[in-house]
């Protein structure tokens, strides 16, 4: 039942920001280097371009990923959608034109 619940959906691979830097660099060979930044540059940034709840969610989510408390993957979104979810390298691939740096 989908209704009254709360899911954990997640990839198919726990990954941190340095592993998806990691694997960008390899699908589209080129550098590409997570760059951390502190909780106030992330606000404010977030905050010129979304209302200041959201900059406020979002910065909680990035805090939580930097903890490793998104370390874990589930099974939930598959069983919810009958799809398995997508690898990171999946969405570079099927997404390549617009990490194409001359655009």
């Amino acid at each position: 039942m989908i209704h009254n619940a709360a899911y954990d959906l997640t990839g198919p691979a726990a990954l941190s920001f340095p592993d998806v830097a990691k694997s960008f660099s390899k699908m589209l060979s080129r550098p590409i280097q997570y760059v951390p930044i502190d909780r106030a540059t992330l606000k404010r940034t977030i905050s010129a371009r979304a209302p200041g709840w959201l900059a406020d969610m979002a910065v909680g989510i990035d805090e939580a990923m930097q903890a490793g408390l998104h370390a874990e993957t589930t099974e939930q979104l598959e069983q919810l959608t009958g799809k398995a979810p997508r690898t990171v390298e999946d969405f570079i691939r099927n997404n390549r034109a617009a990490f194409d740096p001359s655009r």
